[in-house]
């Protein structure tokens, strides 16, 4: 797909997307804006294969993915609103540029903004001269640290659930739950579970299947990431809502608000 057109902006929210389009942009010398954002943090560099350019791709930049769970998601962290604006707004200036051969673009550069010092600083990139060359697409992620495949359960296979005994906990933050909740879900909010692991449920869920749920299914699936190995080693079953309450809501109250 990316050997038909000329330039690629890369926004993505995932490390393994991330990995694919910079070594598809690298196998079709395709030039890649890319960007990044995080709580009030925003990232910027320019990618393109060719002695030119250094050659430079994300995997200078981040040769190896973290581990599951070791970066937050945006779900989990958060971003300020006007962070994507920003970032956004960078990322187009330097398509811009390529698209028209003016100015100086972010080859081989890395532009970090700052938004709670409302700063910017570059950084200086520098290619590996010991890394493989790129001959394949691969999203950069080992099995050993692939994200699990967690059991779902689909808003209308809740109740059901509900019903044979089975706890429902809401990992979200109270600002949250104030907007839209599912009745009889119990409040955990996920940094408790991942401080202090299965220790954090209430005693309503001990020794009862438990079904977590989030917004939208991020957070739940690191809640189960926090509690695996207590549900591992018992008869209990965890398990996480497909979609998060907004599934619930489109699915079966489309009366609710949501956000």
């Amino acid at each position: 797909i990316i050997g038909g057109y000329d330039l690629v902006l890369d926004g993505a929210d995932n490390f393994a997307t991330r990995y694919v389009v910079s070594d598809a942009c690298t196998l079709t010398d395709t030039p890649c804006v890319w960007g990044s954002i995080l709580r009030f943090d925003g990232r910027v560099s320019v990618f393109c294969n060719g002695p030119e350019h250094d050659g430079i791709s994300y995997r200078d930049l981040h040769p190896d993915a973290p581990a599951p769970g070791e970066v937050p998601s945006c779900a989990a962290g958060g971003v300020i609103g006007a962070l994507p604006g920003t970032v956004g707004s960078l990322m187009v200036t330097e398509a811009v540029k390529l698209i028209t051969g003016t100015g100086t673009p972010l080859f081989g550069r890395l532009l970090i903004h700052d938004g709670m010092a409302m700063t910017f600083r570059e950084l200086k990139i520098i290619p590996d001269p010991d890394a493989p060359l790129v001959t394949a697409v691969d999203d950069g992620v080992s099995d050993a640290c692939a994200v699990p495949s967690y059991p779902t359960v689909s808003p209308a296979e809740l109740q059901s659930r509900l019903d044979v005994g089975a706890v429902l906990v809401d990992v979200r933050e109270p600002w949250e739950r104030e907007i839209v909740s599912i009745p009889g879900a119990l409040p955990v909010p996920l940094a408790e579970l991942q401080a202090h692991g299965a220790d954090a449920l209430p005693k309503d869920a001990r020794g009862r299947d438990v079904v977590f749920h989030c917004k939208a299914g991020s957070r739940s699936e690191q809640a189960l990431d926090a509690v695996g190995p207590w549900f591992a080693a018992r008869e209990e079953n965890a398990a996480h809502l497909d979609g998060g309450v907004l599934a619930w809501v489109q699915d079966l109250h489309p009366e609710l608000p949501t956000y």
